[in-house]
């Protein structure tokens, strides 16, 4: 297996964990770009053989990324997102979102509500 020759590369500073889907068929990953203070989370598909190429994730937010995990049963990913704030001035605002893995792909992402969280 190739992954780190072939989908961590030199452009991008990997940091954190990476989450592989539970079927082994991909992986995302956060990475801090270099050209940039922002970091975004990638992904590469695994056909069995190769990793291709990474790609930025498709429901990554313009303004930075990082911290992919999956929840157990491998449908749903969670991560941080930075995000601004509904009514604050333009600051960015970290959130924890999630997308759910459909049949043609990924949802678009949902900003996680704190008050929906059990205590």
């Amino acid at each position: 297996m190739k992954f780190w020759t072939e989908a961590l590369t030199p452009e991008n500073c990997p940091h954190g964990q990476l989450a592989f889907l539970p079927d082994g068929t991909g992986v995302f990953w956060s990475a801090i770009l270099e050209d940039g203070p922002e970091q975004t989370i990638f992904w590469s598909a695994f056909d069995g053989k190769t990793f291709s190429p990474p790609v930025v994730a498709p429901f990554a937010a313009a303004s930075g990324n990082g911290g992919p995990a999956f929840a157990a049963d491998g449908k749903r990913l969670f991560f941080s997102a930075e995000l601004p704030a509904a009514g604050d001035p333009p600051s960015k605002a970290s959130a924890i979102c999630y997308v759910d893995k459909a049949a043609s792909g990924w949802t678009r992402p949902v900003r996680l509500n704190p008050r929906s969280i059990a205590r």
